[in-house]
């Protein structure tokens, strides 16, 4: 019999994760107590939290030492920052494979789907210890696991010097009808503000891809094949050059319109209409003649 431990540090989106590891499977939350709250119903066998109020990511030696005296063969978690991070210290400790751009798990077969380049998807079997991360979801319910508290210390190598708040720009694309993207190709943050004029007039909803959200900022979840991923009618990408990575996110969408400067953009070859120009002439202008 196998022992899974599912991690949830930086959100409660694991519904998928959960479901597909099965009701026998464990769940750590390292994080504050609205985490822990949040995740209360999830269906597992049971449910530690480790309280932090500080980065999960300085937990990180103590949580793996955890999770291999509790026997852990199995590691699951959403793909995402502190969870990526605990996930792989986990990984070294309890010697797991390590499966990377996973898309599903499949306890009963123990075998692990994942994306090739966003091109295809292979069926990989396993044995022995495995760990990876996977798609985020919904938040469970259905359950009622009974917390434990654990208390680890964390690291002192490191500390948080300033948390500054910013304002949370969260918004779930994946159900949308109408989405609008946003690449590199937008020099400014200020210059958001024609997007989402134009995605008012068309009633759409903005997203971005994995640059813009994580390296930039400006957003809090990404687009692309490891992000939330596409079912609309139309997805107008706008300054967007095409990477594999997050054309495996919108290749669901029925019409894909791009718009970017580069005659030679990877994206032109995926896109039912293609506008080849200047984004901050072409976005203006097809608001105006709406």
């Amino acid at each position: 019999m196998t022992n899974t431990w599912i991690i949830a540090a930086t959100g409660a989106g694991i519904a998928q994760i959960a479901e597909s590891a099965g009701e026998d499977a464990n769940l750590l939350v390292v994080g504050g107590g609205d985490l822990a709250r949040n995740l209360r119903s999830a269906k597992v066998a049971r449910l530690v939290h480790v309280p932090c109020e500080t980065l999960p990511e300085l937990t990180a030696a103590r949580t793996a030492s955890f999770l291999a005296e509790e026997g852990a063969d199995t590691i699951l978690a959403a793909d995402l920052p502190a969870e990526r991070a605990l996930a792989t210290a986990a990984a070294a400790k309890i010697g797991a494979v390590w499966i990377s751009g996973a898309v599903a798990w499949d306890a009963q077969t123990r075998t692990v789907k994942r994306s090739v380049a966003g091109l295809s998807v292979e069926t990989i079997a396993t044995q022995g210890p495995v760990a990876c991360v996977l798609p985020v979801s919904e938040v469970p319910a259905g359950g009622e696991a009974q917390t434990e508290t654990l208390c680890l210390s964390a690291s002192d190598s490191v500390r948080v010097t300033e948390d500054k708040p910013v304002s949370a720009q969260i918004v779930d694309v994946s159900k949308a009808q109408r989405v609008i993207g946003v690449g590199r190709g937008i020099a400014r943050k200020e210059d958001l503000e024609m997007i989402y004029a134009l995605a008012d007039a068309i009633g759409a909803k903005v997203g971005a891809t994995r640059p813009v959200a994580e390296g930039y900022g400006w957003f809090d979840s990404y687009i692309g094949l490891t992000g939330q991923q596409l079912t609309a009618d139309l997805y107008f990408a706008v300054g967007i050059s095409g990477q594999i990575h997050h054309m495996g996110g919108v290749r669901r969408a029925k019409v894909i319109v791009a718009v970017n400067e580069d005659p030679q953009a990877p994206i032109f070859a995926e896109s039912d209409y293609g506008i080849i120009g200047d984004l901050y002439e072409i976005i203006p202008a097809v608001k105006s003649a709406l």
